[in-house]
């Protein structure tokens, strides 16, 4: 870089190169941070698609259990109805 009439001494110089130089730093470090945090989003991402299917297939799931149990219950009250009359049955022999 050209100083040449703004009046800094070589001191000064420095400083703003040093600080030039940080700042690229800065501005580099920050690049590879927005690196990171978009692959962490891009897992978060993901972790959130599994979730979200793991919660769908647990709804069918519920949803088809729901129908087996009302099934079950219906049987269980046609066999307990059928059990009755033949206690009724056998009591009058």
């Amino acid at each position: 870089m050209v100083f040449k009439g703004v009046g800094f001494s070589n001191i000064n110089k420095a400083v703003f190169l040093g600080a030039c130089m940080v700042v690229g730093e800065v501005v580099g470090t920050s690049g590879d941070i927005l690196k990171e945090l978009g692959s962490v989003g891009r897992w978060l991402q993901a972790v959130g698609v599994v979730v979200v299917l793991w919660v769908v297939f647990e709804l069918f799931s519920f949803i088809i259990n729901w129908k087996r149990w009302k099934v079950l219950r219906t049987y269980q009250k046609d066999i307990k109805r059928i059990e009755r009359k033949l206690d009724k049955v056998l009591e009058k022999r």
